[in-house]
């Protein structure tokens, strides 16, 4: 893997570029729910957020704000022992599939709505990362 920041000026403090890659992590979800509405309708889609990421109120306003979606945040921060122990209950038969499991066992701890004028903000943003993350690949392709 590799990655650069761009645009870092000697005012930037460690917060605000923290900020950036934080805004990165969203910027590329945005970019898998993009090639994902290529190929099935995801509009009535939930987005829901769990484990380690769900801790991150900074990445679930912006994932909400780019989404243009409300984002659940599970009350349970474990998602893989959960996740497994949610598989064991659909082989042993406690639940049906994994439409019930999660059907009966989500419990919503927080929920984050997008803001219109920071999803305006963001949305641009984004554009602009498109942009020069297209540039990047370019210049990284002729370097090899």
């Amino acid at each position: 893997m590799s990655g650069a920041l761009l645009g870092l000026k000697d005012f930037h403090t460690r917060e605000s570029i923290l900020a950036s890659i934080t805004e990165t992590v969203a910027f590329e979800l945005k970019k898998m729910v993009d090639s994902l509405e290529k190929f099935i309708d995801i509009s009535g889609w939930i987005v829901r957020s769990v484990g380690g990421g769900a801790e991150n109120k900074l990445l679930l306003k912006c994932k909400a704000n780019l989404l243009g979606k409300k984002v659940e945040v599970s009350e349970h921060k474990e998602a893989t022992s959960k996740g497994a122990a949610l598989l064991a209950g659909i082989g042993c038969g406690v639940y049906k599939d994994e439409f019930e499991a999660v059907e009966k066992t989500f419990n919503i701890s927080e929920v984050y709505t997008p803001e219109v004028s920071q999803a305006e903000k963001i949305q641009r943003r984004y554009e602009k990362y498109r942009k020069i993350l297209a540039k990047y690949k370019e210049i990284e392709e002729n370097l090899k």
